[in-house]
């Protein structure tokens, strides 16, 4: 089953979850999030931010399986939209990171987000490391699940044996009839404990695949039509014959709702939290944050409305939406600290 995508292409953002085996019985995660910038150029606080990568943001936790406790939970941003600068008064967008490793003693699972927030969200953190922490609660909650459905007797990981990986990728087209398409692509994949020298399907476990399609009309309030989604779930046994199943009945919700009004509120609505993992379900969570990505490369749109109103701010981050657009910051209050007109 194959998407039709159409249109110019502006963005894509990768996100992946991986776990190994660690020490102690530990399963060691590591999380990452690329935005990728395809087109053009964007005036931001003072700065002219180029295509190619504009985010690199990672996570390195650890997790005990039994109890899903995080013993360690640290954030890294190798490539990051704010360095520190006269303009920002020294501030960057690494300066929050110590918040996040707070989390070290709190549980995956329905209570994370809620504690992630109270850490990191909003103007506390880094609104792209939220996203890529919220992703990692559902994958390895989905590992976690698999593993423990796993016969009793069967064979034991090795030491750093990878045991899970969750790929989500996010790709926006524009198109001339005035609508970005947003196409979502989950992977998850179970390996299966192997020999360290075996033949590469001896390492499957299951797989289970996500692919999610959507309009978003960029005149009417980004409001989303067409919305389609198809699921396809195969073990090694049923490798061959395991088919896409059409499920855009349970994303029919989504039509007339705008993408960038509250729309993660609605998906999770849909979705009661005692249904427990949903790859469907934390697919359609990353698309809205991926969305808003995908407009800051509308590329002739930016520079244009730099030049007629200059502005030291150039394209705005939401209020609020991290620590560097934090209501009083520098960077928010740029305009009014600094005086560079002729």
């Amino acid at each position: 089953m194959q998407l039709s995508v159409s249109g110019h292409p502006l963005h894509t953002r990768s996100l992946s979850v991986t776990t190994k085996l660690a020490d102690a019985g530990r399963h060691a995660v590591w999380a990452e999030v690329i935005d990728l910038r395809k087109c053009g150029f964007v005036p931001v606080a003072g700065f002219l931010q180029p295509s190619g990568t504009v985010h690199h943001m990672t996570i390195d936790a650890e997790i005990d399986p039994a109890s899903r406790t995080i013993h360690r939970f640290v954030g890294g941003q190798p490539t990051r939209a704010f360095e520190p600068s006269k303009l920002t008064r020294g501030e960057c967008c690494s300066d929050p990171l110590p918040r996040l490793a707070t989390l070290a003693g709190a549980r995956l699972g329905d209570g994370f987000n809620g504690a992630l927030s109270q850490a990191f969200g909003g103007p506390l953190g880094c609104s792209h490391l939220v996203t890529l922490a919220q992703l990692l609660n559902g994958a390895v909650s989905a590992s976690l699940d698999w593993n423990d459905d796993r016969p009793k007797d069967a064979t034991p990981w090795r030491p750093d044996e990878r045991i899970f990986r969750r790929a989500v990728e996010l790709d926006g087209y524009q198109r001339e009839d005035g609508l970005i398409q947003v196409v979502v692509q989950l992977t998850d994949l179970h390996f299966a404990a192997a020999p360290e020298v075996a033949f590469p399907m001896q390492t499957f476990g299951a797989e289970t695949e996500v692919r999610i399609s959507a309009l978003a009309d960029l005149q009417d309030e980004m409001t989303i039509s067409s919305p389609a989604a198809y699921v396809r779930t195969r073990d090694y046994a049923g490798l061959e014959e395991a088919e896409f199943v059409d499920q855009s009945d349970l994303v029919g919700f989504l039509n007339g709702q705008s993408m960038i009004r509250g729309i993660s509120k609605k998906v999770l609505g849909a979705f009661p939290s005692d249904a427990g993992n949903d790859p469907l379900r934390d697919a359609l969570l990353m698309m809205a944050p991926g969305f808003l990505q995908c407009l800051a490369s509308l590329s002739e749109q930016w520079p244009k409305a730099a030049k007629a109103t200059p502005s030291l701010l150039g394209v705005c981050g939401r209020d609020n939406a991290c620590y560097m657009w934090r209501d009083g910051g520098p960077v928010r209050s740029a305009d009014e600290d600094w005086d560079v007109s002729p």
